[in-house]
């Protein structure tokens, strides 16, 4: 029963960070509240004393805290423990699910805000970088400390931009202000924004201006 909660919890973050569908976030947490449900009733209906059900409540909960502390690094439980003012089963069942459904909000709610800061790392990180050819999703992942796959959909998902498309962006803007700020060749240029062919760099120049390179600091320049 403990493996199950772990899954469900899983899925449920799943859920979030990489469907973007709020229908099957939905479907999935009302599968983790159910879940709750039946394993408060079987626990109520075993043979255990209550302080014996006290002590599964904690295994339970450990799950979840952990789960917490993982996604958000949220360490002190921000929900009141009642838990010992309980001196019957349908009060302690009654509290453990509402408890549980809680810690369960909590974890969504940090996963969402970890989200937003890890993308707001890899845009300082891909500042940082961007002249480095080798620049891929994957060290930025590695940077991050997260999955690769994990960190390309959440970064799709806030950017609404692929991660090839931002780098490629934010290299053309650095280009643009060195074609018009010094009187290096268009290769050059090229290669200190990270590019590392010629026919590369006038390409992506071309996509994001409408422009090559030379055009550029020509019209610009006059």
């Amino acid at each position: 029963l403990i493996l199950s909660i772990f899954l469900i919890l899983e899925v449920v973050i799943y859920a979030y960070n990489y469907r973007n569908s709020e229908t099957l976030l939905k479907e999935q947490q009302k599968q983790a509240e159910n879940l709750l449900e039946r394993i408060s009733d079987e626990i109520m209906q075993s043979s255990a004393s209550l302080e014996q059900k006290k002590s599964y409540f904690d295994t339970i909960e450990g799950v979840f805290l952990e789960k917490r502390l993982t996604v958000s690094g949220q360490e002190k439980d921000s929900i009141e423990d009642k838990r010992n003012e309980f001196k019957d089963d349908e009060d302690l069942r009654k509290y453990m699910v509402e408890y549980l459904k809680l810690q369960m909000e909590q974890i969504l709610r940090g996963t969402r805000k970890n989200s937003y800061r890890y993308v707001e790392s890899a845009r300082q990180y891909i500042q940082e970088n961007c002249s480095d050819s080798g620049l891929s999703s994957q060290m930025v992942a590695e940077y991050l400390h997260i999955n690769t796959s994990y960190f390309s959909e959440i970064f799709n998902k806030q950017m609404q931009e692929s991660f090839s498309s931002y780098l490629n962006r934010i290299r053309i803007d650095n280009a643009r202000k060195l074609l018009l700020s010094t009187k290096l060749p268009v290769y050059d240029i090229g290669f200190k924004c990270g590019f590392t062919t010629v026919q590369h760099f006038n390409r992506m120049f071309k996509k994001y201006t409408g422009m090559t390179p030379k055009q550029y600091r020509d019209t610009k320049s006059t």
